[in-house]
């Protein structure tokens, strides 16, 4: 009973006991705890290795699948106009709230540093396209992988009906991806419990005590995205009070918020819409499963804080240039977040790699991930709501 009744445990639970564990462990034996750190390289390796073909699957067949939206002429044009813009206004805002957190720099994590994340660079704008893609993608180059993803998944887009068996295949492509990360992300219990046995066994308990300060920051930073950004927007937008919309959509932010996926949210959010803000069916039931496909703020902005949260705690002062190239990454990635379910800590990896900061960071994250997520997925389903009423507010029927 005891077997079957782990077997089913959810992997977030099964993964935040491993970093308790693990923590335990490492405390309880330090001599013995490194032993187990090859298993937590190895998973980092694993994560690595996910990084190339994510971002050129994910985002390629995101924007290579959006195909409806160009047929719906205004409201197609203005819902990703606004999509855009709600994930563009995270950027300052999580800069804004991370210039007053203090995070205590500590040696931890350090010997994941690279060279680029140690120098004060400026943003390289031939980087954002790539003269030799296979050399981007070896060279680690994210940011010119993912520029270079768009443009093939808008070639493919605007390609009509010779571009069809090629969407198809990264179709297919984008499922095989979804089933690699699955393997590697089951191993993340594993990984976990090997990095923090080992982390712990050399700095002790106080390795821990930054992740309860990141689950507040992250908190503090969608609370602020709703009350502040999103209430501008329907002030502007939609001419609603935000006291009315929220209590309009509280439905669909209670079941994003405990099942942390959008896309299952998306039928009670069509309900919340049509009878909470009284939105037209033809607008909602268009602009709705839009959003579920590219508007992540929630994610951006959780990505964002998480890199600059990583930058202090292995005290790093990122540069102008830097800074700048992780806000660009944050943005652009989230177009391709939603299409790869319990992929978020491989998406985490590729913006922390942009910059150069040390994947160990993801393996201790991992072990609150889910805690995170809550919150993350409640913007992002909050964000599609607000873009669809302030849709319905300028636009007419489809």
């Amino acid at each position: 009973m005891l077997q079957l009744s782990m077997s089913r445990a959810p992997l977030w639970l099964i993964t935040l006991v491993a970093l308790v564990s693990g923590a335990i462990l490492g405390v309880a034996l330090p001599e013995q705890a490194p032993f187990f750190k090859p298993l937590g390289l190895l998973f980092l390796q694993a994560l690595k290795m996910l990084i190339v073909p994510l971002v050129l699957v994910s985002i390629t067949h995101a924007v290579g699948s959006i195909q409806s939206v160009g047929g719906a002429g205004r409201v197609g044009f203005l819902s990703l106009l606004w999509y855009v813009f709600t994930t563009l206004t995270v950027v300052p805002l999580g800069l804004l709230v991370m210039s007053f957190v203090d995070v205590s720099a500590k040696p931890v994590l350090s010997s994941g540093l690279s060279e680029d994340a140690k120098a004060d660079i400026a943003l390289d704008l031939s980087q954002l396209i790539p003269a030799n893609i296979v050399e981007a993608m070896s060279s680690n180059n994210i940011l010119g992988l993912i520029v270079f993803s768009l443009l093939l998944g808008l070639a493919a887009h605007r390609a009509g009906e010779a571009g069809m068996p090629f969407r198809k295949f990264m179709e297919s492509a984008m499922e095989v991806v979804q089933q690699l990360t699955r393997l590697v992300i089951a191993c993340a219990p594993i990984g976990v419990f090997a990095l923090m046995a080992s982390t712990t066994a050399q700095f002790g308990f106080e390795v821990l005590a930054p992740l309860l300060q990141l689950i507040g920051i992250v908190y503090l930073a969608c609370i602020l995205h709703v009350l502040v950004t999103m209430n501008l927007m329907l002030r502007l937008g939609a001419k609603m009070r935000l006291w009315v919309f929220l209590k309009g959509i509280f439905p669909a932010q209670l079941m994003a918020f405990s099942t942390t996926t959008a896309a299952g949210t998306l039928p009670e959010s069509i309900r919340c819409a049509e009878f909470g803000l009284g939105v037209r069916p033809s607008v909602s039931r268009f602009v709705l499963p839009v959003g579920a496909t590219i508007n992540m703020d929630g994610t951006a902005l959780y990505q964002l804080i998480v890199a600059l949260f990583v930058a202090q705690w292995v005290g790093i002062d990122l540069s102008g240039g830097q800074i700048a190239t992780l806000g660009v990454t944050v943005v652009l990635m989230s177009i391709g977040t939603a299409a790869i379910p319990s992929g978020g800590l491989i998406v985490l990896s590729a913006v922390l790699a942009s910059v150069g900061l040390p994947l160990e960071a993801v393996a201790i994250v991992a072990g609150i991930d889910r805690i995170l997520d809550m919150a993350r997925t409640t913007v992002n389903v909050t964000g599609d709501l607000v873009v669809t009423a302030i849709i319905n507010h300028r636009v007419g029927d489809i």
